[in-house]
């Protein structure tokens, strides 16, 4: 029998936990869910201002598709027979940082089971405790020549 687990929100930004260990005895905690549901709502942000600005986009694309256009009609022509094009015009895009943040463990629980990846927690008395994390191990194959 595997551990297991089921969150439950209560007021307050917290939350239940519930479920049975390796050996079926039920067990319960209460986690503090404050920094878990503001990742939750700042990703509902972004999603929702990532589709904000897709429409944005669309409302404007036929104004910028006519003065495109117009500029073109205004560029001189150029005759191809003198002009070898090595490489075409790329718009820069401006780079960002990696942001990074460390969890607290009550949030990284509720990630887990959220995910349904409780594979690493484990019931010890009335608490949820996570397996440490072990790096895959790299397998190569040696070719021979």
């Amino acid at each position: 029998m595997a551990n297991t687990f089921a969150a439950r929100p209560l007021a307050g930004e917290r939350s239940l936990i519930t479920g049975t260990d390796d050996q079926g005895v039920a067990h319960k905690v209460v986690l503090d869910s404050s920094e878990f549901l503001a990742r939750k709502f700042n990703h509902q942000v972004d999603l929702a201002q990532e589709d904000f600005d897709a429409k944005v986009e669309a409302f404007y694309a036929p104004i910028i598709e006519a003065a495109e256009a117009i500029g073109q009609q205004l560029e001189p022509t150029r005759d191809p027979a003198f002009y070898d094009v090595i490489s075409e015009e790329v718009e820069g895009v401006e780079g960002q940082r990696e942001r990074v943040i460390h969890l607290r463990q009550d949030t990284v629980i509720l990630n887990m089971i959220e995910s349904g990846n409780t594979d690493r927690l484990v019931w010890i008395d009335d608490s949820i405790e996570i397996y440490e994390y072990s790096v895959p191990e790299l397998v190569v194959e040696a070719t021979r020549d």
